[in-house]
C-alpha cells in the first residue's frame, strides 16, 4: 500500500510514450514506449495479472512433484529429527562406537570360528575340529563390552550347565564367590585410593589427586560395584535341582530368542555350544522353544520355575532387544541343524547386502545405498556386517540425506539460489538422483519473479497501481528469499519514492522537528531515508522517531499505572520526560487529568524539585520524603533521595 500511495504522486510526472522508439525497441522488452499505446500496455498488464491465480496453482503442483521426488530419494530426509529410530542411531553413531564395534565383532567371529567348521567367516578344511574351550575363553573376555549386553555371559552360563546336575551349580557358585571376593577387594582398594586422593599434600597444599584422577577412580568403583551386583543376582537365582531335559529346553529357548532379536551370529555361537553340551546326534528342536509353545506351557514357559530349573540359565536371563518381538522373522524349524542353516542364510544375506552397499557408495548410487542400508537395519540389526560399517561411509550417506533434507527445505521456502547450489552439490554426491528438474524449476520461477517485477514497473509508469501491487506481491511470494528479486522489487518501488513532493514533505518534517509526523508517516518516509546518502538527515529522522516512541511508551506505561490506581507513579512517568517531550500536548493533558488524583504528592514533589534546583539538598530530601509518604511505590523518588543523600554525605 505504501507503493500505491506514492505512485499516485509521481505517475503524472512521467513523460508520454514516444512513438519513434517503438520501432527500435526489440519485441518483448518491458518498456512502455515499446508498445503501440499506453492503453495497449494496460491491457497486456491486466492479462498478465489475470494469469497469476493459474500460475500459482501450477507452481504448487510443481512443488509437490519435487517434494515427492526428494522423499523417494531419501526416506531419512523426511524423518522428523526429534523422532528416534534405529536407523538414525546407526547412521549417526560416533566413530569411537564404530571402532569399538569392530573390535567386539572381530572377537565374536573368532569365537564362532572355534565352534563350527561351517562358520561363514572362515574357510575350513574337512580336518578342522571345534574348540569350545577356546571359544569360551574368548567370550569371557567380551562380557564387559557395551555391545554385548550380557549375552556372552548368558551363553557361557548355558554351556557351564552341561552336566545337568547340582554339581554344575556348585561349581559356578564357587566361581561366583571367588569372583565376588576378588571384586570386593578391588572395590575396597579403589575406595581407599579415592579417600587418599582427597587428602591435602602438605608440600603443595592441594589434594594428592586431580579431579580427573578422582573421577576415574569413581567410575572404576561404580563399574566394579555393578559387576558385583550382577554376580550376586546370578547367585541368588541358583536352585539346588536341575534336569537335563529342562536344561536342553532352556538352551533352545535362548537360541530362538537370539535369532528372533536378529543376533544371528550370537545364535550361531550358541548353537555351536549346544552341540558340545548335548552330543550324540540328538539335535531335535522342541516346539516349546518357540514363543507359542512357551506361552502355552506355564511350567517350561516360565524358565522351568515349576520344575526346579536354574533361572541363571533360563531364557529370561538373556537380555532382550528393544522393540524385538519373540517370533520376529524366525520360522518353525524342527532341528538345531535346520536352525543353523537358517542363521547361515541370514548371515550370508547380510554379507551380500554389505558388499552391495559398499559398491553402491563407490559408484555414488547414494539413494539405493541408503535404502539397502535401511533394510539391513530392519533385518540384520545386530550383525557385524551392519555394526562394523565404516564411519566414513556412514558419514557419506548422512551427508547425502542432509543435502536432500536441505533441498526439501529450500523447495518449501522457495529459496531458488539455495536450490541451485544444493543441486550442484547433489550432482557431485549422487549418480542416481538427477537434480536437473530441480535446477530448471528454480531457474524458471526465479526468472518468472523477475519478469513480473519488470511488468510491475511498467504498470506503475502507466498508472495501473493495483496491477503493479498484484504483480510485485506475486513476485515477492514466488521468490521470498532471493536477494536479487528483493533488490529488484526495492528498486522498482524506489523509483516511485523519489517524487519531489514526498521529499519536500520529509524535509519540512525534519525542519519542524515534527516527531509525530515522522513516526506516523514512517511507511512513506523510511524508504526515502534508507536511500538517502545524507547521514545527518538519517540521524535526524531516527532521533524524531525515537522521540515519538518515547512519548508513546511513557503514555502507555502511565495509563497502565493509572488503571492500577498508582496515580502518582503514572504522573511521575510523564514528569521525568526530557524537554521538549514533557511539553507535548498529549503529555500535558494526561498530567492535568492525573494531577486531580494526587495533588498533595505533586505539591511536595514540586517543592523538593525547587530546592534541589537551588542546591539545597537537605530541604529537597525533606520534601521528597513527604512526597514519598504519599506514594511509597514511586521508585523515581527513592532514587532521588538516595542520590541527594549520597551527595550530602560526600560534601560533609
Amino acid at each position: 500500500m505504501i507503493v500505491a500511495t506514492i505512485c499516485g504522486v509521481v505517475a503524472a510526472d512521467i513523460p508520454p510514450a514516444n512513438p519513434a522508439s517503438m520501432i527500435a525497441t526489440p519485441p518483448g522488452s518491458v518498456v512502455v514506449n515499446s508498445f503501440e499505446s499506453v492503453e495497449m500496455e494496460k491491457l497486456r498488464i491486466v492479462k498478465e495479472a489475470g494469469k497469476l491465480e493459474r500460475e500459482e496453482a501450477e507452481f504448487k503442483e510443481g512443488v509437490l512433484k519435487l517434494q515427492k521426488k526428494l522423499m523417494d530419494a531419501s526416506a531419512d530426509a523426511v524423518t522428523p529429527a526429534n523422532l528416534p529410530s534405529d536407523y538414525n542411531s546407526f547412521i549417526n553413531a560416533p566413530s569411537k562406537d564404530v571402532n569399538r564395534s569392530v573390535l567386539y565383532y572381530g572377537q565374536l567371529k573368532e569365537a564362532l570360528n572355534q565352534l563350527t567348521p561351517s562358520s561363514p567367516y572362515l574357510a575350513r578344511t574337512t580336518g578342522d575340529t571345534v574348540n569350545p574351550v577356546k571359544a569360551g575363553e574368548i567370550l569371557n573376555k567380551m562380557c564387559d563390552f557395551e555391545e554385548d549386553e550380557g549375552i556372552c555371559r548368558t551363553i557361557l552360563n548355558q554351556w557351564s550347565a552341561k552336566e545337568g546336575s547340582a554339581r554344575d551349580d556348585a561349581a559356578r557358585m564357587a566361581q561366583i564367590n571367588n569372583s565376588i571376593s576378588q571384586m570386593e577387594k578391588e572395590r575396597d582398594r579403589l575406595q581407599w585410593n579415592y579417600n587418599q586422593g582427597l587428602k591435602i599434600n602438605p608440600l603443595t597444599q592441594e589434594p594428592y589427586n586431580s579431579d580427573k584422577q578422582q573421577g576415574s577412580l569413581l567410575e572404576q568403583t561404580e563399574r566394579v560395584k555393578e559387576q558385583i551386583a550382577e554376580l550376586v543376582k546370578e547367585k541368588q537365582g541358583f536352585r539346588n535341582f536341575v534336569n537335563t531335559p529342562l536344561r536342553k529346553l532352556e538352551f533352545q529357548q535362548f537360541i530362538v530368542q537370539l535369532a528372533a532379536q536378529q543376533r544371528y551370529i550370537h545364535a550361531l555361537i550358541a548353537c555351536g555350544f549346544y552341540r558340545n553340551v548335548f552330543p550324540g546326534g540328538d539335535m531335535s528342536l522342541s516346539d516349546k522353544a518357540y514363543p507359542g509353545g512357551i506361552s502355552n506351557n506355564g511350567g517350561a514357559g516360565n524358565g522351568g520355575a515349576n520344575s526346579g530349573g536354574s533361572s541363571a540359565a533360563s531364557p529370561q536371563a538373556a537380555p532382550t532387544s528393544a522393540g524385538a518381538t519373540a517370533s520376529q522373522g524366525v520360522p518353525m524349524i524342527s532341528t538345531i541343524t535346520g536352525l543353523e542353516s537358517f542363521l547361515l542364510n541370514r548371515i550370508r544375506d547380510a554379507k551380500t547386502d554389505r558388499a552391495s552397499v559398499e559398491n553402491m557408495i563407490k559408484t555414488k548410487q547414494m539413494s539405493a545405498a541408503e535404502s539397502l542400508l535401511r533394510k539391513m537395519v530392519s533385518t540384520a540389526k545386530y550383525q557385524p556386517e551392519l555394526q562394523t560399517f565404516p564411519y566414513e561411509e556412514r558419514q557419506k550417506i548422512h551427508e547425502y540425506t542432509k543435502t536432500i533434507r536441505q533441498l526439501m527445505e529450500a523447495v518449501n521456502s522457495k529459496n531458488w539460489p539455495e536450490i541451485q547450489s544444493l543441486s550442484d552439490k547433489l550432482e557431485q554426491e549422487s549418480s542416481d538422483v538427477g537434480p536437473q528438474d530441480l535446477k530448471a524449476f528454480a531457474k524458471e520461477n526465479r526468472e518468472k519473479a523477475l519478469l513480473w517485477i519488470k511488468i510491475a514497473e511498467v504498470a506503475m509508469r502507466v498508472g495501473d497501481l493495483q496491477g503493479a501491487e498484484a504483480l510485485l506481491d506475486a513476485a515477492r511470494k514466488r521468490a521470498p528469499i532471493d536477494k536479487e528479486v528483493a533488490e529488484a522489487i526495492s528498486n522498482t518501488q524506489d523509483k516511485t519514492l523519489t517524487g519531489e513532493k514526498l521529499k519536500e514533505q520529509l524535509d519540512q518534517v525534519l525542519k519542524d522537528s515534527d516527531y509525530i509526523q515522522a513516526f506516523q508517516r514512517m511507511g512513506e518516509f523510511a524508504p526515502l531515508i534508507a536511500l538517502a546518502k545524507d547521514e545527518k538527515q538519517k540521524k535526524e529522522y531516527e532521533v524524531l522517531v525515537d522521540k515519538e516512541r518515547t512519548v508513546k511508551t511513557a503514555l502507555e506505561k502511565s495509563a497502565s499505572l493509572q488503571q492500577m490506581n498508582a496515580n502518582a507513579d503514572a504522573w511521575m512517568e510523564l514528569e521525568v520526560l526530557p524537554d521538549p517531550l514533557n511539553k507535548d500536548k498529549r503529555v500535558l493533558e494526561k498530567k492535568s487529568v492525573l494531577a486531580g488524583d494526587c495533588p498533595q504528592f505533586i505539591s511536595f514533589y514540586t517543592k523538593g524539585k525547587k530546592y534541589e534546583a537551588r542546591g539545597n539538598s537537605t530541604l529537597a530530601i525533606a520534601w521528597y520524603l513527604q512526597a514519598l509518604s504519599n506514594a511509597p511505590s514511586v521508585t523515581l523518588i527513592k532514587e532521588k533521595i538516595k542520590s541527594l543523600g549520597d551527595k550530602t554525605l560526600h560534601e560533609k
